[in-house]
């Protein structure tokens, strides 16, 4: 069977990743049930576990949708360039939610880990937010993520 377009690029660097973990010498080969390596950016983490066991069900369920703004990733100068020409916003928290009962509103959750704290650009995001009667939560903990979704009538 002939494979075209991606799956063809995708079979092929299967068969080339293959291909070089059999040329390795023995001992350099992966071991079977070795755990993966940890990121080192636990805030990371965090956020995709949010959204994974909990935005993308109650969005399922119609409770709410929701949108992420990508602020944390190092980018060229050109990059930052067109990001800001698109309407990226200094200080745009992590998780923006939409309620879905057609009152037109919503909040934010900055997500943090450990001692982290809100840089001035989201404060002064917030504070925007704020007064067009968005309500903002840091939260540290997925605990602190439901608390918050229970304070907005979400759960």
């Amino acid at each position: 069977m002939m494979l075209g377009g991606r799956h063809a690029i995708t079979a092929l660097r299967r068969a080339k990743a293959a291909s070089v973990k059999d040329s390795l010498p023995v001992g350099l080969h992966p071991a079977p049930n070795q755990p993966k390596k940890r990121n080192k950016q636990p805030e990371q983490e965090f956020q995709i576990a949010v959204v994974e066991t909990v935005l993308e069900r109650l969005e399922a369920l119609g409770r709410l949708a929701y949108a992420a703004f990508s602020n944390g990733f190092k980018r060229s100068p050109r990059e930052a360039g067109i990001a800001k020409a698109m309407g990226q916003r200094a200080g745009a928290w992590d998780l923006i939610i939409f309620r879905t009962d057609g009152s037109g509103t919503g909040f934010g959750l900055e997500l943090k880990w450990g001692k982290g704290e809100t840089s001035d650009n989201q404060d002064e995001f917030a504070e925007r937010m704020a007064r067009i009667g968005w309500r903002t939560h840091v939260c540290r903990t997925m605990a602190e993520v439901m608390t918050a979704l229970e304070q907005e009538g979400i759960l």
